[in-house]
Parts: structure tokens; C-alpha cells; sequence
């Protein structure tokens, strides 16, 4: 029967080794999680609640109260930011020694396994191993050398770490190529070593450095393994002392291997994130075996981060709400400024208007007054009845004149700008044409009570149009008496003007009759003008003016 380099028969060692690597698994209750914001350490609470100006955010690992030595490894994850589970990445390592004439070690050259391989698994018979191939020349004065596989990597590491098929090949510089250690052990000329005589198990806690029989599809495979579950020790597999290979400098050495591993740190140890974004997160901490499994219960910890005041509802319906009122003062302010320049302006135009009509009524009436007098004695005076005539005429196209710049002043003046004003100057315009025609008149207007504003140029052409219809009945119609209906239902003033005449076609182009006038001074002022001739006798004409 085969035996272990321990003398101990391999079917027993095997046993015994997995029955130890079942051993290291703890009992394990959920360790507490310490949580410290930017260095201040919260209360030891399911939920916190922190700032979103936290900067950096540590959970720290493990029971203080425990010895250090019987940390477990733990994996952890913060969802919210983590895809998968993290664990401190731990590391064990495969090293070519060189030793010199006087069997020293002199030189070497590490391979440093960290974190897992591709194909690590909690159950090392469902393991997958990867291939490893590395180049090595050997340096000037080595005579020997060997290979170490250790879990003495980074401090406090525990994983498992297994070996199978190492295969050194060297080349010489003839280029020779010679197998010197197989999968059947070191290629001797005058020896036969088995693989299993060419590793001893070394290191401060050597029970860890084991011989596993994994299953193949043709039955198993003995491999080395470190199965290291003490943080505070280490395992390793070398080469004796008596079984070193020969070699000689400048060697080119062609080393392979088949490895899996899974390391990680066996310590309390602080896992800190950074700049967390508003949000709530959840810290979930669980203990694993040396196997990288689940053991024992999980621990978590909750971490609420507020949202900053500017990312808060309030706070945009606060600013939303100061935004608008910020415009609305600010259109406030700009409308009435605006207005005020308006009101300046309207103002300014309105005394100059008044101004106006003030020299207009006290200088050229006066004088056209005047001059109206000096011609009437004037014409008492003259003897012949063509100067007579003439005297006549010029008084009364003096009085025109007056009368012409009386409506002036009255249009001018901004103290006539109201709906009354309008309609008391229209009735006594109508009134004193007709009284002037010898014709009887009739006028039916309500006194207004309304008391909004007509500008002074709707004024100005609604009294023109009126006119020109009151002409056009002395000059066309033929007529005994004018009827006048001025009436105002908001917004619309309605002017009526009917006479009992011979009637007038509402298309005559007849030079004179003005009834283009009429209809644009209407249209400036957005208004409408009609024309309808009477069934019995004469014409009616109806002027429509909005007044807003």
C-alpha cells in the first residue's frame, strides 16, 4: 500500500483529510457591523440615517471582542452599489527556489495567486482547474532547484490553494529539451523517486498542506492542497531537501501546472464607499468557510442618504414658487413702468393739447370774432348791392371759419375725451346745421351714463361723418325734416340720422355726396356705416362705432 510522505497509508490520509477540512467549519453567529461616517462611529442601529454631504463610509467586519485568530472570512455586499458578493482578496504562491553549491537559497521567482480562479468552487470535486504555463531561466550560480506552494501570500490570507500535474521542462543552450520532473516525479538516470516522495509539507501550521483525491471520469487523482483556516498561520508543499533538481545557468525552464484557488483574508478588516448618491442601501455581511461557503446567519445594516435640499420637493416647489413671483414682480415692475411712461406721455400730449386749444380759442377765435364784426359794418356801410353781396358772402364764410375752428378747439381739447362730451357736441351740431337750413329737426339721445373714454381722433371722424350725412340731406334730399337717434348699448354707439326727402340710391357716385367719406372715416375707426332708402320717402343712414 502507498504512503503519504507522513508514512501514513494514502487511503487513510485521504480520509482523514477531508474529515479535517469539514472540521474548520465554524459555528458561526451574525457578527455585528460598525458603521462610521467620515470618521465618527454611529450607534450600533439596524437603520441609520446620514447626510448626503457624507463623504466616505466605513462598515467594519467582525466581532472586537473576538481574538483575532478566529476571524472567519467574510463576504459582503452593499445593494445599491455592489452587483455580486466582495471578499478582501487574499493570495497564496507558486515559487521557483534556486540554491547554490552549498544547497542556500540565493534567488527565486514568485507566482502570486490572488482572489479566486475562474473555476473555484465551495465543492472541490465540482472545482475546474485552469492551466498555468510560465518561463523561467535559471539565474548565474544556481546548482539546484525546487518549487514552494504556499499560503503565506498576504497577511492574514486563508483560502485553499490545489496543485496538480506540475511539469518542469529545460532547455539547454545546445537547445536540447529534457523532462526533469513529470507527473510521475523527478526524471532521474540512476534513481526512482515516486511524485509523492518529491513534496514535504512545511509551514507554521503544517496539518493545512493535505493530499485530496478528486474524482476523474477514470476513477481519482491525488492533488495537493493548503487548505489554510488559520489567519495567523501558514502551509506550504516544497520540494526535500534530497529530491532538488539539477540545473545550471542560463537554462530556459518551460513550467506548468494545473491550479485552482480561492483566497481571501481572515481578519477584521473596514470596507469604506464614497460619495453615495441619495438613496437607501442595504450592507449584508456574511460569514464564509475556508472554502469560500456560507456559514451561519447574515448580518445587515441599512443606511438611509438624504437627498440634498435642492434635490427635495420643497425645495423646487419653494423655488418654482419664488421663481414665479420674482417674474411676476419683475413684470409687475416692468408694466408699471411702462404704464407710467404712458401715462406721462398721455400727459404731456394732453396738456399740449389743451395748451393748443386754449391759443387757438383765445388767439385766432378772437380774431376771426372780430373780424366777423368788422364785416358786418361793413356791409351796413356799403350803398351798392354787389359790395353789399360780397360783404355778405365774406361773414359768412367768416362764421364758417368760426364755427370750423370751434369744432377744432372742442376736437382738441383732451377734457372733451368722454362719451358725453361726444354726444352733447353731436346734438348741438345737428341741431344748429338744421336750424342754420331752415329744417325741421328732431334729435333722440339719452343722457349717457357711461363715462368711458372716446380718443380724440374717433371723436374727430365720427363728428365728420355725421356731418357729411346731414349735408348730404340739406344739398340732395329735398327734404322737410331730419330725424337724429344717438343711442349706446355697450360697447356699440349707435348714430341714426333719417330724412323724409326724395330718397338716395345707397351705390350713387354722385360727386360730392360723400359716401366714400363716410365709409372710410367708419372704417378708421373700425366702425360700420348703412344706407337705406325709405319705403315711403327718403334715405336713413346708420353709423356703428365700437367704443371699448
Amino acid at each position: 500500500m502507498s504512503q503519504s510522505s507522513f508514512g501514513i497509508p494514502h487511503s487513510i490520509f485521504r480520509t482523514v483529510a477531508v474529515l479535517a477540512s469539514m472540521a474548520i467549519l465554524r459555528a458561526a453567529a451574525a457578527e455585528p457591523i460598525q458603521v462610521a461616517v467620515d470618521g465618527k462611529s454611529l450607534p450600533k442601529e439596524p437603520e441609520h440615517r446620514i447626510p448626503y454631504s457624507a463623504q466616505s463610509i466605513v462598515f467594519t467586519l467582525g466581532d472586537p471582542s473576538r481574538p483575532a485568530a478566529d476571524f472567519n472570512r467574510v463576504r459582503y455586499m452593499l445593494q445599491g452599489v455592489d452587483q455580486d458578493w466582495k471578499q478582501h482578496v487574499g493570495s497564496a504562491t507558486f515559487t521557483v527556489c534556486f540554491y547554490d553549491d552549498t544547497d542556500t537559497r540565493f534567488g527565486q521567482k514568485i507566482f502570486e495567486m490572488q482572489g479566486a480562479s475562474p473555476g473555484a468552487n465551495a465543492d472541490a470535486s465540482k472545482a475546474t482547474f485552469t492551466h498555468r504555463h510560465e518561463t523561467v531561466i535559471v539565474p548565474e550560480h544556481a546548482r539546484t532547484l525546487g518549487v514552494v506552494l504556499s499560503s503565506a501570500g498576504s497577511p492574514a490570507s486563508v483560502g485553499v490553494y490545489l496543485v496538480k500535474n506540475v511539469r518542469i521542462t529545460r532547455t539547454a543552450a545546445d537547445g536540447g529539451r529534457q523532462l526533469v520532473l513529470g507527473e510521475s516525479g523527478p526524471i532521474r538516470t540512476n534513481e526512482d523517486l515516486t511524485a509523492k516522495s518529491v513534496w514535504v509539507a512545511d509551514g507554521t501550521h503544517r496539518s493545512m498542506a493535505r493530499i485530496l483525491s478528486l474524482p476523474t471520469p477514470n476513477g481519482s487523482e491525488d492533488t495537493l492542497a493548503i487548505v489554510d483556516d488559520d489567519n495567523a498561520g501558514h502551509a506550504e508543499w516544497r520540494f526535500s531537501q534530497d529530491t532538488l533538481l539539477t540545473s545550471k545557468p542560463g537554462e530556459i525552464l518551460s513550467i506548468e501546472w494545473d491550479e485552482v484557488y480561492e483566497n481571501s483574508v481572515g481578519e477584521r478588516t473596514p470596507v469604506e464607499y464614497s460619495h453615495l448618491a441619495p438613496g437607501r442601501y442595504t450592507f449584508r455581511m456574511q460569514e464564509v468557510d475556508v472554502w469560500g461557503k456560507p456559514i451561519g446567519s447574515e448580518n445587515t445594516s441599512t443606511l438611509i442618504v438624504a437627498a440634498p435640499y435642492w434635490e427635495s420637493p420643497w425645495f423646487w416647489g419653494g423655488g418654482i414658487l419664488v421663481t414665479n413671483l420674482v417674474v411676476a414682480l419683475a413684470a409687475y415692475g416692468l408694466v408699471r413702468a411702462r404704464t407710467r411712461r404712458q401715462l406721462e406721455r398721455t400727459r404731456l400730449l394732453e396738456q399740449e393739447r389743451l395748451r393748443i386749444a386754449h391759443d387757438l380759442h383765445d388767439d385766432l377765435g378772437a380774431r376771426l370774432t372780430h373780424l366777423s364784426l368788422l364785416s358786418s359794418q361793413a356791409e351796413n356801410r356799403v350803398s351798392t348791392p354787389e359790395d353789399r353781396e360780397s360783404f355778405e358772402e365774406f361773414s359768412h364764410l367768416t362764421r364758417d371759419l368760426v364755427a370750423a375752428l370751434t369744432e377744432t378747439v372742442w376736437t382738441v381739447n383732451p377734457k372733451n375725451d368722454h362719451l358725453e362730451s361726444l354726444v352733447s357736441f353731436l346734438c348741438r351740431t345737428i341741431s344748429s346745421r338744421c336750424k342754420a337750413a331752415g329744417l325741421r329737426c328732431r334729435i333722440d339721445a339719452l343722457t349717457m351714463a357711461d363715462h368711458r373714454t372716446v380718443p380724440s381722433d374717433v371723436r374727430h371722424h365720427i363728428v365728420l361723418a355725421v356731418k357729411e350725412a346731414v349735408n348730404n340731406v340739406f344739398k340732395h334730399s329735398d327734404a322737410s325734416e331730419l330725424k337724429a337717434r344717438i343711442t349706446f348699448e355697450s360697447p356699440v354707439l349707435s348714430i341714426t340720422i333719417a330724412d323724409d326727402g326724395r330718397g338716395m340710391e345707397p351705390d350713387a357716385q354722385t360727386e360730392g355726396n360723400g359716401l366714400a367719406n363716410m365709409r372710410e372715416r367708419m372704417t378708421a375707426v373700425n366702425g360700420l356705416v348703412t344706407f337705406q332708402r325709405n319705403v315711403v320717402r327718403g334715405t336713413t343712414i346708420q353709423f356703428e362705432v365700437p367704443i371699448p
